[in-house]
């Protein structure tokens, strides 16, 4: 039986409703440089022309498309790792386009140690741009990684990365359906624990459109965001250690945006809530990571280790007179 190579590189786009630009995105992808890959369009039900756009591009034997009923972009990025073949995986969101070297300065840093490799991001719209994402040229372990690095959104984001297929798929690393803000954050956790050496890239390879309603475009709400950090920080616990205050430093680092998202969802931006509720809510949640939330408050002339003392000493009542005055000041 004849068997086709497979590519090295698996590109996965999810696509949902962006007519206006899927075909900047598609361009960009189609005249790399590097040419040995293969690009997964995933249409999660769009309801404008994309699905139709994706399919014009089915006469490039490198392109191939894959219509799904609506489920957001975990879903549809899982369908893209369970048909991806390449030896590497790389996202690209379908408003976005890269540089024309991308694949390129990604397989210049492939080598025998290297399972993560990142490089620079510039974040765009109508009127300016500007770089968010930067790195130096090095390669790092994964305790120096998350030293340097933290979960915010623009960071965590799957794009402008790298990831080797057998890690994922050695070790069932998917998309969380069930987190509509910060999967991607998860994802990354999840799959650096098995990294032997992380390669960071100082050339900007993705530019990320910075639109109204884009993919990253998410609302507080307080179950996804405790799910959130509850699921990340127990996956970093499995390879960082809540016992020495270096690794505290590192949970921290990682952890203190989703703590500020859910500290800020329980207020939801209302001054009156119900104090027995929320009471609960603190004592669940925040007393055993009050550390973290000295870290986050900790500029707050003083107010953060007040606050860390009221969690640690269970005085709820105060914390919460405290929390809001922080908060809506």
């Amino acid at each position: 039986m004849f068997n086709m190579k497979k590519p090295l590189i698996s590109i996965i786009v999810p696509v949902y409703n962006s007519q206006n630009f899927i075909e900047q995105c598609l361009k960009s992808i189609l005249n790399q440089t590097f040419t040995d890959f293969e690009v997964l369009l995933i249409n999660d039900g769009s309801k404008d022309k994309s699905g139709s756009i994706c399919d014009s591009y089915i006469k490039d034997n490198r392109v191939k498309v894959h219509h799904k009923k609506n489920g957001g972009v975990s879903s549809a990025r899982n369908l893209g790792l369970e048909n991806a073949t390449g030896e590497w995986i790389t996202f690209v969101d379908s408003d976005d386009y890269i540089h024309l070297d991308f694949l390129k300065n990604f397989c210049e840093s492939i080598n025998n140690k290297n399972d993560f490799i990142l490089q620079k991001v510039v974040r765009f719209d109508d009127n300016k741009s500007n770089e968010i994402i930067s790195y130096l040229d090095t390669e790092m372990d994964q305790i120096n990684f998350l030293n340097n690095y933290s979960l915010h959104p623009y960071y965590s984001a799957p794009w402008s990365k790298l990831l080797k297929r057998k890690i994922i798929s050695d070790n069932n690393i998917k998309f969380d359906p069930k987190i509509a803000f910060g999967e991607d954050a998860l994802f990354n956790i999840t799959y650096l624990k098995y990294c032997n050496s992380i390669k960071t890239i100082n050339k900007v390879g993705y530019y990320y459109r910075d639109t109204p309603n884009g993919l990253s475009k998410i609302n507080f709400n307080f179950e996804n965001d405790k799910y959130l950090f509850h699921k990340i920080k127990s996956k970093l616990l499995e390879y960082v250690p809540e016992n020495t205050d270096a690794n505290k430093k590192i949970l921290e680092k990682q952890l203190i945006y989703v703590c500020g998202r859910v500290i800020n969802s329980i207020y939801a931006g209302k001054k009156k809530n119900d104090l027995t509720k929320t009471s609960s809510l603190l004592k669940d949640f925040f007393i055993e990571n009050e550390y973290i939330i000295y870290h986050l408050y900790r500029k707050s002339k003083g107010l953060g280790f007040i606050l860390s003392c009221l969690l640690k000493s269970k005085q709820i009542f105060l914390a919460d007179k405290l929390l809001k005055h922080i908060i809506f000041r």
